[in-house]
């Protein structure tokens, strides 16, 4: 009899285990899903028209120089084939897709970082609909940094090239240009970075007298051995440039900041 009532009450227990679980509801798997982006912009990134993966697309609401502030919205980083959305309510954005080298997704973007501002901004997001985006990262060759004077092409300038003591030409190096002759100092304006070729152009608001050197950081005190070079063209460093037109040919010559002349 103690026998008999033994395995009717491990009866149940024996069905329950052996029971299957128990179903989530449709409304408890819905919770648990992520939800897709019913509206935004999307597009593919590219460096040089291959797809570019680990790139971000930031949304700005307001316009902005250079965009340097935070953004207001973000993508994930792209894919392997270069792929990103943006889940976006309606509106109008100002998007710029960027890459930094570090792998950060904040800071000011340094020469070697990738951006690309999208040159159909604003792009506007209407409800229920995507933007399609796609955007060709460029190398960034300037300082993003705020400083007086033009930035873009004006019809005063400055032009010529920088090279070694053996006459080669030196990328990644500014041409930079002061109004006085106090060179220890921010210079007034600077060219982008030089390409291969070693080429530079500095953009002036008007013509005047201008002290011109050649480095590769411009913000801090030459550090010993740092590639550094004034111009030589004339005893004073400097160069007379005519409102209007560009001085050309204007060779500045890097050495060793304390080893030479």
């Amino acid at each position: 009899m103690k026998t008999l009532v033994a395995v009717t009450l491990l009866l149940p227990i024996l069905v329950a285990c052996a029971a299957p679980p128990a179903r989530l509801s449709s409304s408890s798997e819905a919770a648990g899903q992520v939800a897709v982006p019913a509206q935004g912009v999307r597009g593919t990134l590219t460096y040089q028209g291959r797809p570019l993966a680990g790139a971000s697309v930031f949304a700005y609401r307001r316009q902005s120089a250079n965009f340097l502030g935070p953004a207001d919205f973000a993508s994930a980083p792209s894919g392997r084939d270069g792929s990103y959305l943006i889940d976006l309510v309606e509106g109008s954005y100002w998007l710029v897709a960027r890459k930094r080298a570090s792998g950060s997704d904040a800071g000011p973007l340094v020469p070697g970082d990738l951006q690309r501002i999208h040159p159909g901004n604003p792009a506007t997001v209407s409800a229920g609909g995507f933007t399609t985006a796609d955007l060709d990262l460029e190398e960034m060759r300037d300082l993003m940094f705020s400083r007086t004077g033009p930035r873009g092409p004006t019809a005063t300038g400055i032009r010529g090239r920088i090279t070694n003591e053996s006459g080669a030409p030196v990328a990644w190096v500014f041409a930079i240009a002061y109004t006085s002759a106090d060179m220890r100092r921010v210079p007034d304006f600077t060219s982008a970075m030089t390409a291969a070729d070693g080429r530079f152009v500095i953009y002036l608001p008007a013509g005047g007298r201008y002290w011109l050197g050649a480095r590769k950081h411009i913000r801090d005190k030459p550090a010993p051995g740092e590639p550094y070079g004034l111009y030589e063209g004339s005893q004073d460093h400097a160069v007379d440039v005519a409102t209007g037109a560009f001085a050309d040919t204007i060779d500045i010559v890097l050495r060793g900041y304390g080893t030479g002349r």
